[in-house]
């Protein structure tokens, strides 16, 4: 019942609503630079895992050579200390890949 009736009084004076709304929603921008926080946590994981899959039947070589220029170009940024990298499939590997598959 209350919540009823309270419904109906802000059904009955939409103005006032969307005036107090909009003033919240000022407030909130305004303090918002105050806040001093990221709203994004900082990062903090020390390793990325890249699979590369070349179209099917790209030779060894082409997967060689791409996976070597995506390793030299990691190494170059900054904060990046190694870069390690597996081309191709191993034959006692736990999967299943072909001949165009890269991890970096």
């Amino acid at each position: 019942m209350r919540y009823e009736r309270l419904l109906r009084q802000i059904v009955g004076q939409k103005n006032r609503a969307f005036i107090i709304a909009g003033a919240v929603v000022a407030l909130g921008l305004a303090i918002a630079p105050l806040l001093g926080e990221s709203l994004l946590p900082a990062l903090k994981e020390r390793q990325l895992h890249v699979n590369l899959a070349t179209a099917p039947g790209t030779s060894y070589a082409e997967t060689y050579r791409i996976t070597t220029r995506m390793s030299r170009e990691l190494r170059a940024l900054p904060g990046v200390r190694n870069v390690g990298a597996h081309v191709g499939r191993a034959v006692t590997g736990d999967q299943v890949v072909g001949i165009n598959s890269s991890q970096i």
